[in-house]
């Protein structure tokens, strides 16, 4: 019971990442962490969205890896997660 609790609060969370953020930052979450989300990771893989995301939305990969970071700080902060370190 508490597990799907986690699981709830964890999905809200991450709706609400996508709810309040910016344009680019909604971009490269869906492009890097929700494309195929069933399958297993490879090695590379996360490097490879993030190149593909910065030649979509267009950006920088530098500036994708920023928008991922502020989509994790936006998620631990409604999850009442410890951040200030991150920052």
């Amino acid at each position: 019971m508490r597990e799907k609790a986690a699981e709830i609060a964890d999905i809200d969370a991450a709706q609400m990442v996508m709810n309040v953020c910016e344009r680019e930052v909604r971009m490269a979450v869906e492009m890097v962490y929700l494309d195929k989300p069933y399958e297993q990771l490879e090695w590379g893989d996360i490097k490879m969205r993030v190149h593909k995301a910065s030649l979509m939305i267009p950006a920088s990969e530098r500036n994708v890896y920023r928008y991922l970071r502020r989509a994790r700080m936006v998620f631990a902060e409604e999850r009442g997660l410890r951040c200030k370190s991150w920052q």
